[in-house]
């Protein structure tokens, strides 16, 4: 190949990598999806042996983790101070509707609000639902922190691999 698109494409894959890991401060912006994607970018343009094979696996398996905390950290924080199964679910399937029509920002405080609405239904305490509304926004938080360091991860794994299991 070509090095000065090899390393044109190179620096593309450092971009994602970057836009990946900071992406993490944007509510629901796909960080460790996009970190992954440089990651795999970077598989297909150099290929894959055995060891970059094994590194990739692992990085995957930290996507698949990364994408599921959200839900179970944000769902996990509610549920802690007796937020209702139904609440939770309220509030996410609002979360997803109105990011689709909306920013995800404006989805989260959706989802916030119904979760709130919901609580204040079923338990008609402004307190308790408050307390609930407050567990699902420290359950996003915890997950955002998480899904920082699990970006950092997938790129120090990748590091590795560019330095250790290239072809």
């Amino acid at each position: 190949m070509n090095p000065f698109l090899e390393g044109s494409l190179d620096t593309i894959v450092v971009i994602g990598l970057l836009i990946g890991i900071l992406g993490n401060f944007i509510p629901f912006f796909p960080a460790v999806t996009v970190t992954w994607l440089a990651i795999l970018g970077y598989g297909l343009i150099h290929g894959f042996n055995w060891g970059s094979g094994v590194i990739f696996a692992v990085i995957t398996i930290l996507l698949v983790t990364g994408n599921l905390i959200d839900n179970v950290l944000m769902g996990a924080g509610a549920r802690q101070r007796g937020t209702s199964w139904i609440a939770i679910a309220v509030s996410f399937v609002t979360m997803v509707i109105v990011s689709l029509f909306a920013t995800p920002l404006i989805g989260l405080v959706a989802a916030l609000v119904a979760l709130f609405l919901v609580e204040v239904i079923r338990i008609r305490d402004l307190r308790k639902a408050f307390s609930s509304m407050g567990g699902m926004s420290l359950g996003c938080v915890s997950a955002m922190v998480i899904r920082f360091f699990i970006c950092l991860i997938m790129a120090w794994l990748w590091l590795i691999w560019v330095l250790f299991a290239t072809q």
